[in-house]
């Protein structure tokens, strides 16, 4: 990054100070910031595949739905996280005609609660402020790195709870 940093500067440079490079250096330093912006498009990408990838294998774990893997993604950084917030990254991408209100959260996290009791998981209500995980985050996070296959293709791939087979 640095070095791409350092080629923009020196292209810009002598853009503008009127220096005339020679066409092949020109060529050169144009064609190395094209291949960094697409490589900076396909990490980008990347980062996104892992992204759906975390959330197919939260639900896949724990045997929840997309928006309770996005939920539990949302509060696997142990942080307390309001409803407001919890409200804005679930639904971000609906317009604002098309938003849910935010007593939905609160069944969202009835929900969540629901399905990841039994595997240990507590998530806490911090009185009238906001929701964090207090127990088994060591598990939610394992879960969201481990790939797994759906029972669909026939192999078992839910947690456990720690002492439990």
């Amino acid at each position: 990054m640095a070095a791409l940093r350092r080629a923009r500067s020196m292209f810009s440079k002598y853009s503008r100070s009127g220096v005339r490079m020679s066409d092949e250096l020109l060529a050169l330093i144009r064609n190395l910031v094209d291949k960094v912006d697409d490589l900076e498009g396909q990490v980008e990408s990347l980062g996104l595949a892992l992204k759906l990838d975390r959330a197919a294998n939260t639900q896949a774990a724990f045997g929840i739905p997309e928006n309770l893997a996005q939920l539990l993604i949302m509060l696997s950084d142990g942080m307390p996280h309001s409803r407001e917030s919890v409200h804005g990254v679930l639904y971000f991408r609906r317009p604002e005609i098309d938003l849910p209100e935010l007593r939905v959260v609160d069944s969202l996290v009835y929900q969540l609660r629901k399905s990841v009791k039994p595997h240990g998981v507590v998530i806490a209500t911090i009185w009238g402020t906001s929701v964090q995980i207090t127990s088994g985050l060591d598990l939610v996070r394992s879960a969201m790195e481990t790939a797994c296959i759906p029972r669909a293709y026939g192999f078992e791939c839910r947690v456990t709870a720690k002492g439990s087979a």
